[in-house]
């Protein structure tokens, strides 16, 4: 059987520059994850493989990586774990390659991509706060109990990820009603002030550290330290709900009595849905 396709110079002309402008701040997706994934793309587009098809893959291997983390059997399995959660996030990228390359952008993709890559993000979250309520993969679990901290503690802060995820959600929503409620121009052409510029830029920030997340689990795996990890990680996903919170608070401000003479043509307002929003691919964030 003859397998036909593109070359890895055609997958990387398919990668647009503004898409590299966004990526470049992100140096580990940038310079690792996205260089690389142009190798599996060049072979899964040959094997005739939809970018959807990819996402659903990526999903299966996210969720046997998120249940390999508390595995209890065998001490090498949470670092397996922890590797298909990697190998999870290398295939977001490769599915963003292909529908670019194959123009097969939908919403229907950038739904199942962006679902994917939220539920899997909050899974391998849990899963750490779990390896650590049940006192492995942290070498630090002794301190925090000399210090009486309780390991359900960790569990709670693993959370993090589901109450950010639902709080952006709802405000998402909220913004859309908004929308609905009051003249474009009052909503999109108004003077940004300067929380809400700095809180933009921020947003930025706090999302490309979150994206670090899959392969600074992997280091937290082979160096015991998940308890540090989930630390990290309910840290930066309370940033990113105090970011939402602002934004939209920001945003109610500006309606309220005495606001109108902030209206203006020429500007712009953002309310950053954030990562792994971690997507753009098939129609997908900015971050496949």
């Amino acid at each position: 059987m003859k397998f036909t396709g593109p070359t890895i110079v055609e997958l990387r002309a398919s990668y647009p520059p503004e898409k590299q402008r966004f990526d470049s701040g992100n140096l580990w997706g940038f310079l690792v994850m996205r260089r690389t994934s142009f190798y599996p793309t060049w072979l899964l587009v040959r094997l005739g493989l939809s970018a959807n098809t990819v996402t659903a893959l990526s999903f299966v291997v996210g969720l046997a990586g998120a249940a390999l983390l508390v595995a209890a059997w065998r001490d090498a399995l949470p670092l397996a774990g922890a590797v298909l959660v990697n190998l999870w996030n290398w295939l977001d990228y490769v599915d963003g390659n292909i529908a670019r390359y194959k123009r097969s952008e939908s919403s229907y993709g950038h739904l199942l991509d962006q679902t994917v890559g939220s539920v899997v993000v909050v899974l391998f979250g849990i899963a750490a706060g779990l390896s650590v309520y049940y006192d492995r993969g942290s070498v630090l679990a002794p301190f925090f109990r000399h210090l009486g901290i309780r390991r359900w503690l960790f569990v709670v802060l693993a959370l993090s990820g589901v109450w950010s995820y639902t709080l952006r959600f709802l405000l998402r929503q909220s913004r859309e009603q908004f929308a609905n409620l009051f003249p474009r121009a009052d909503v999109s052409s108004r003077r940004q002030s300067a929380v809400e510029r700095g809180s933009v830029v921020f947003s930025s920030w706090v999302d490309h550290a979150i994206s670090l997340l899959p392969p600074l689990l992997l280091v937290a795996a082979i160096m015991d330290g998940m308890a540090g990890f989930v630390i990290l990680y309910a840290l930066l996903f309370g940033l990113s709900a105090i970011i939402a919170l602002v934004q939209f608070g920001a945003l109610v401000q500006s309606h309220l009595p005495g606001k109108a003479s902030n209206v203006r043509h020429g500007g712009n307002t953002a309310l950053n849905p954030g990562p792994n929003s971690h997507r753009e691919g098939h129609g997908r964030s900015q971050h496949d």
